[in-house]
This record gives C-alpha cells, sequence and structure tokens, in this order.
C-alpha cells in the first residue's frame, strides 16, 4: 500500500442556520477522503423555533496516496 499524505485547510464562513447545516452535511457525505480535524460553532439571533445565524470555523484534512499526488511543479503550487 502506498504511503498516505494530508493537506489541511483552515476556513470559517456564516450563515443561516439551515443553510450551514445543509452545507456541513453535504460536504461530509461527498468526500470520503477527508475528516473535519477541528470544529467550533457560534450561534446568534436564535429564537424559539429557530437555529438563527451560524459562524463555523474548521480545518479540515484531506488525505491522498503519493501516486495520487500532482506533478513535482504542481505539488510545489499547493505549498506556496
Amino acid at each position: 500500500m502506498a504511503p498516505l499524505t494530508q493537506y489541511s485547510i483552515s476556513y470559517s464562513f456564516s450563515g443561516q442556520g439551515t443553510e450551514v447545516i445543509n452545507y456541513l452535511l453535504s460536504i461530509n457525505a461527498a468526500d470520503k477522503y477527508s475528516e473535519v480535524a477541528e470544529f467550533n460553532a457560534t450561534f446568534a439571533r436564535q429564537y424559539p423555533g429557530q437555529i438563527g445565524r451560524l459562524t463555523i470555523r474548521l480545518r479540515r484534512t484531506f488525505y491522498m496516496t503519493t501516486n495520487e499526488l500532482p506533478a513535482t511543479n504542481k505539488r510545489e503550487e499547493l505549498t506556496s
């Protein structure tokens, strides 16, 4: 088996609660070669029966085998 390489990306976003939850569910279902390594959620403007606005900060880690990596010059672009 080829060795695994991992890449991490951190990002944040805000939106209406149901839209944010739908996005989180879709990235979880669609990508089988990544994991959410860190997750932080902040809720605002909550009312009875409403989630309100969510701000999410997360770090995702992606995994791939060495033979799936791009050519050497493209690999350098990923790290810069």
